[in-house]
């Protein structure tokens, strides 16, 4: 549970929507699966600005990253809209465990991992392979540590969605506790003294639905995903570059 209140850094912001840097380990809005946690970025944005906003999306507790939201109640609808629309682009960046195909496209149905005896919906993530490294680290039974930095880019939006799908194909994300692999978040604890998801939401381009302009935003990974993609070997001139653009042309 979060006792201090976190910086929330604003990425833009015009007369119909806001869209801030949310760190990892707060929750978007409160909830009763985790009713202990007393903080959550809503409240905290109202608090700061003087009137309740209303979130456009969601993103775990763990994840780090792009998080919008309407001013208004009125023009939520037709904000949130943004997201059901095949034109909306996201990117997701992750560290993996192994070393994943260069590209791949998940198609795998799951089901909400908070209703389980809901019906699997159909979930599509195409992602890319940025980087790899090899750490003299033993991990389970591998003589070596093998990590992937990756670019998901979700298709569909369902709940955990790049997670589990990471999880299907057995590429857990670092520091998953739900669905990822004990051993690889234990040597990470121990090596690196992190506890936490390495998920960010870090691009979106989408259709402003208001003003008709097309809308790019991007939100670089913080301290602690630099610190470790450079104890790592992960980060080199062109990662680095890459996750400062804030627009690509190659973008999915």
């Amino acid at each position: 549970m979060q006792t201090t209140v976190p910086d929330i850094k604003l990425i833009f912001e015009d007369e119909h929507l806001l869209a801030f840097s949310k760190p990892s380990g707060l929750l978007v809005h409160s909830t009763k699966m985790d009713k202990y946690e007393t903080l959550n970025a809503a409240d905290i944005l109202r608090d700061r600005l003087g009137f309740r906003i209303f979130p456009l999306h969601r993103l775990d507790k763990g994840t780090s990253g792009l998080l919008l939201f309407a001013r208004r109640l009125e023009g939520a609808k037709t904000l949130h809209a943004i997201f059901e629309k095949e034109s909306t682009k996201k990117e997701y960046l992750c560290i993996c465990r192994g070393w994943t195909p260069q590209n791949e496209t998940i198609d795998y149905a799951i089901r909400n991992p908070d209703k389980p005896k809901a019906e699997p919906k159909q979930a599509i993530t195409i992602y890319k392979r940025l980087n790899t490294c090899e750490l003299d680290f033993p991990v389970s039974r591998y003589q070596s540590t093998r990590l992937s930095l990756v670019a998901a880019y979700p298709k569909t939006g369902r709940t955990h969605q790049i997670r589990m799908h990471f999880a299907h194909i057995r590429h857990y994300i670092v520091g998953d506790r739900r669905h990822g692999e004990r051993h690889i978040n234990r040597l990470f604890e121990e090596q690196f003294e992190l506890r936490r998801l390495f998920l960010h939401s870090h691009r979106i381009e989408f259709l402003h639905p208001f003003t008709n302009e097309t809308i790019r935003l991007n939100d670089a990974p913080d301290q602690t995903w630099n610190k470790i993609l450079q104890n790592t070997g992960l980060l080199n001139e062109q990662i680095e570059t890459y996750l400062s653009d804030s627009y690509r042309p190659d973008f999915l």
